[in-house]
Parts: C-alpha cells; structure tokens; sequence
C-alpha cells in the first residue's frame, strides 16, 4: 500500500430495491464517493503502488473499492473490488469475472514477509529515512469541507533480495496535501482509521518508514498531488506525479451486503494458505540445517525452500 496512512476514499453502487426482512441492514451513517487518481510519468513502465480511480462505500469501519480502470497492480483489476474490515482486520479482495475472493489478514501476511526474509527467499532493508512536513495554513474548501494543506517531504534508501537478485533504489518524493477533519467523530470513518490503520504495520524494514510517518498530521485527504523519483543503483531514474482528489462526495444509507461476498464465490483464505506454507518452509529450513549445518540454508537453498513452501498452497 502506497499511502501509509490515509483512509483510501471509495463510492457508489447501485443498491438494490429495498427487500423486506432483508438479511444485511441498511447502515445509515454510511458515505459513498469517488476517489479519482491521474498519473503521469517520464517512463512507459507501468507505476506500482498507485491506486486507480474508484468508486467507493464506506460505514460503520467497512470499506469497498471498486476498481474503475487498469492498474499496474495486478490485484486490482478492473471490475475487482476490494473490501476492508476494520473491526475483522481483513482485506477481501473479489474478482466477479472469476467468481472469487481472497481473504487476506495483515497480520498474517507481515509473519509471511518475515518468514520469507528468515528463509532467505526475500529480504528488504530501509535506511536514510526522513520525513519532513511543512503546515502550508488553511487550503480552499472542497465539497463543503473546509482543509488544511501541508507539503511532505519524504526520501530513503531501500535494498530489496530475492533469491540471488538484488534491487537497490533511493526515493524521494513531494506530497502536497489537503486533510480535512470535518468528519470530526463520524463513525465510518473513525472507525476504518482507529482500527484497521494500526493494523498495517507490518515490521521490519518498513517500520522505520511507518515511525517517520507519524510526523504526518491525521485527517481525511481530500487531495494529494506527490512528485516522486526513483532512481536505481545504475542512476537511472523515474519520476512519476499522481494526482488523486475526492469527488462527488455524499452521506448515505449503504446496504450492508455490499461488504460482503456473493454467494456462490469461491473463497480463499490466504491466512491459512501462509501459515501452511510457513509450517512447511520452516520444516524445510530444519532438514536442510540437519544435513548441511546452520548457516548454509539461507539464499543458496531458496529456491528449494520456496518449492517446499509452495507444497503447503500458497497460491496467492
């Protein structure tokens, strides 16, 4: 997830006529909007990490996405959705065109990453964090809320090994953003930001960028326009600007089915598919370390230990 920090913005769906004795309730204190992002780039590779633009729900700590055009993302296909569950801790992502859902856990995909790193499969490294943050005043009201603006200044040195490849890159980026805190309890959005938010830390690497960023003022974002550059360790580099602003924002009643899966999809527990093939990659470590002694089954025997991992079914 690109933005640490913000509550991704989503919107409409058509809802179905009012039915009586209805399973799901109707949540009245819900919202519906549209989070619209632009990009553009010096470089025709396609930009990981950008959320396409989207029609989005939200109430009562629940949250859908639904994906309106082609992401560099392979997940977030256009057509998918993507439910979050603050008070489960889930991310739910659906594919209507395959009649499918993954159910995913953070915690367990954070205790997955360290497996991997522990295994040698994947390992990443941040250093040289910094995250400056200058208070630009009040901004301009938009759809009837009023904001503030603040301009980010975030850069790091990130290494990223898988197997025997390495990837070494430094970042720097720009982030001018407008928050409002105009939703001031309101529960659909406390509720996502107080609950699901802290449960995206997933350790390691990335806490030293997650400790920096709680410089960051907290509120909703309206805007953000962020110039980024990547450059590699052969000093080519990518900047990349992405626009993403609210429209079309409204208080509504939501139908509580909309945040959950249709009947009839195949559903996939990815929490249960990692701890699996954690149980089967650390057996495999554990035989690997019995016949050829510690120290001697970390990248060099990553490849088989990912092939034993992969028999307990992490498909995903």
């Amino acid at each position: 997830m690109k933005r640490l920090q913000t509550v991704l913005p989503i919107a409409t769906l058509l809802l179905a006529a009012a039915m009586p004795f209805r399973a799901n309730p109707v949540v009245t204190d819900g919202y519906k909007f549209m989070w619209k992002s632009t990009v553009e780039s010096d470089s025709k590779e396609p930009t990981p990490g950008v959320q396409p633009s989207m029609m989005v729900q939200l109430a009562a700590g629940k949250l859908r996405m639904d994906f309106l055009e082609r992401s560099a993302n392979p997940m977030m296909k256009k057509g998918g959705y993507m439910i979050m569950d603050a008070e489960n801790n889930k991310l739910i992502m659906v594919s209507p065109e395959e009649k499918r859902a993954m159910v995913m856990d953070p915690a367990a995909m954070s205790s997955m990453v360290g497996t991997m790193g522990q295994s040698g499969l994947m390992k990443m490294e941040m250093d040289n964090v910094k995250v400056d943050v200058e208070d630009l005043g009040d901004g301009e009201r938009m759809l009837g809320r009023s904001t503030h603006r603040y301009r980010v200044n975030r850069s790091y040195d990130i290494a990223v090994r898988v197997l025997t490849m390495k990837r070494n890159s430094h970042h720097e980026s720009v982030s001018e953003v407008w928050l409002t805190n105009d939703f001031g309890t309101d529960r659909a959005f406390e509720a996502f930001g107080r609950q699901f938010a802290s449960n995206l830390n997933s350790g390691g690497a990335m806490s030293k960028l997650m400790e920096a960023e709680k410089k960051v003022p907290r509120g909703f974002p309206m805007k953000t326009v962020t110039k980024s550059t990547e450059t590699d360790d052969k000093g080519k580099a990518k900047t990349t600007t992405v626009t993403s602003e609210v429209t079309e924002l409204a208080k509504a009643s939501i139908d509580g089915s909309v945040f959950e899966v249709p009947a009839g999809y195949e559903t996939v527990d990815m929490g249960a598919q990692m701890q699996d093939a954690k149980m089967k990659m650390d057996e495999a470590k554990a035989d690997c370390e019995k016949e050829k002694g510690k120290g001697n089954c970390e990248m060099a025997n990553g490849d088989s230990l990912m092939k034993e991992g992969a028999k307990g079914g992490a498909t995903g």
